[in-house]
């Protein structure tokens, strides 16, 4: 039986705005935008833009949404926190796919294929030294590779007691390079 603990965490696939849940409150409730509107003080299309997710839920609005709907405000930044990372992660992969993932795929290969006993050098410089990316982009690509399934990662030889984070290819990541 497979390890429910070991299981990738499920992500989801398309942002959802908070706006959205918004909206379906006020059908429930039988609320115009207009009324939310006038009721909180606010311009109609301010609460038309957050609806359409053109507009973020600030902490200060979350809370007139609590005092408007009784919704509490947490609610409100948590799904619209949700919605953020949903989206910058969507982009990320999608940035991630059009990037030269040979090239980072490659580097990766010749970075790991190093001896780690007579290499004192961590894996993110070796890398760097193949790539020549700054040390953020570097970090960023192989988190988001290994992220969708490209990598896989093994604890190595570090320095100090630090153990190094040593990415390896995955078998969908051979495939990929082999193409």
């Amino acid at each position: 039986m497979a390890d429910v603990l070991a299981a990738p965490p499920i992500e989801p696939n398309v942002a959802i705005p908070p706006g959205e849940h918004l909206e379906e409150e006020l059908e429930v409730r039988g609320m115009t935008q207009r009324a939310l509107a006038d009721l909180l003080g606010r311009p109609p299309q301010m609460i038309s833009q957050v609806i359409r997710g053109k507009k973020s839920i600030t902490a200060d609005f979350a809370l007139e949404l609590e005092g408007a709907l009784g919704i509490p405000a947490h609610i409100w930044m948590g799904l619209e926190s949700n919605f953020q990372l949903t989206r910058a992660r969507l982009e990320w992969q999608a940035g991630l796919e059009e990037r030269d993932l040979a090239g980072l795929l490659s580097a990766v290969e010749e970075a790991s294929s190093a001896d780690p006993r007579n290499e004192d050098t961590p894996f993110i410089s070796r890398v760097r030294r193949v790539t020549g990316d700054p040390w953020r982009t570097i970090a960023k690509r192989l988190e988001g590779a290994l992220q969708s399934g490209l990598l896989d990662v093994r604890e190595g030889p570090g320095t100090a007691g630090h153990p190094d984070r040593v990415f390896v290819l995955s078998e969908r990541g051979r495939a990929l390079l082999r193409r």
